[in-house]
């Protein structure tokens, strides 16, 4: 067995690091109350075109991780202000 390089290394910090924030950020859609936690991975399915297997953050690449975070902070902010808006 060979030791992995250091490049190797990174890739994997790198990983595990977009999965925490990609899974920190999405579950904001259901524990704040957005939507239920099936809806978020019904709604991640969609955006993402993925299976109901896929749509879990442990499957995914560090790109897929980001795109997840991304469209997250996304939908949360639209929401986010128009509820706020609407409480003026």
């Amino acid at each position: 067995m060979t030791n992995p390089s250091w490049e190797d290394i990174f890739e994997e910090v790198d990983l595990g690091a977009a999965r925490i924030e990609a899974h920190r950020t999405f579950d904001r859609l259901w524990k704040e109350g957005h939507l239920s936690r099936g809806q978020a991975y019904q709604w991640l399915q969609q955006k993402m075109n993925l299976s109901p297997d896929d749509a879990h953050m442990k499957q995914m690449s560090v790109e897929q991780c980001e795109k997840v975070t991304q469209l997250a902070l996304t939908y949360l902010q639209r929401n986010t202000s128009r509820s706020r808006n609407s409480e003026d």
